[in-house]
């Protein structure tokens, strides 16, 4: 695994000094998605435990779609809530009371471009809740890893807060870190499943950088 390949939170998250948008209008660019991000984060705390391959399940909010997209889904949640079908979509489905298995195509490749040298085979569903992105996070290891080198791999890390079970959600509004459920592990010890929580509009897409955008540069 190339480390120096893969993003810092704060180049995913920090404004970048001296840059200006400028600099980027030639080419085309994607943002990070919270997601990634998580992944990206989590891949670089395990990055002496050698990781090989992995998978991600995003789960975006309806906040994502923008302001129109909550008082949308309130209307949906009350059409439901009396028995009705639901007048408005939110991106053509109905996600009060709801989740949308979609495409995630993109995002493979998004995953792709920011984390080129671990394979990650990516999913995404569309959840009814407000705000705050849900990441399930897979990761194969080269060895099985013990608890304490574990423990302390994601301890060392400045980004990731591993908070005790359960955690909600509602802890994630205005945080500018990570927030991971205790990770979990495979009988063999070579399998790591970890939930990662944040809040979008910190980690990843509305405070994402000019240093990111260039890093995930399509030409």
């Amino acid at each position: 695994m190339d480390v120096g390949r893969l993003p810092s939170l704060a180049e995913l998250t920090s404004p970048a000094i001296g840059s200006t948008v400028a600099e980027t209008t030639s080419k085309h660019l994607r943002v990070a998605h919270p997601a990634l991000v998580a992944a990206a984060s989590v891949l670089v705390a395990l990055r002496s435990l050698q990781p090989v391959r992995g998978s991600i399940a995003a789960v975006d909010p309806v906040s994502s779609f923008g302001r129109g997209a909550l008082e949308i889904l309130v209307h949906q949640a009350s059409r439901r809530m009396q028995g009705g079908a639901p007048d408005d979509s939110i991106d053509g489905h109905v996600l009060a009371f709801n989740q949308v298995a979609v495409d995630a195509d993109a995002l493979t490749e998004e995953a792709a471009d920011l984390i080129p040298d671990i394979p990650l085979a990516v999913t995404r569903i569309l959840a009814g809740n407000f705000h705050g992105h849900v990441a399930h996070l897979s990761i194969e290891l080269a060895e099985p890893v013990d608890d304490p080198d574990l423990r302390e791999a994601f301890e060392m890390a400045t980004d990731i807060v591993v908070a005790e079970a359960p955690i909600s959600l509602a802890a994630v509004p205005d945080r500018d870190h990570i927030l991971l459920a205790p990770p979990q592990l495979s009988p063999d010890r070579r399998i790591i499943a970890v939930t990662a929580m944040m809040d979008g509009l910190k980690i990843g897409g509305a405070l994402t950088a000019v240093d990111i955008l260039r890093a995930m540069t399509v030409n």
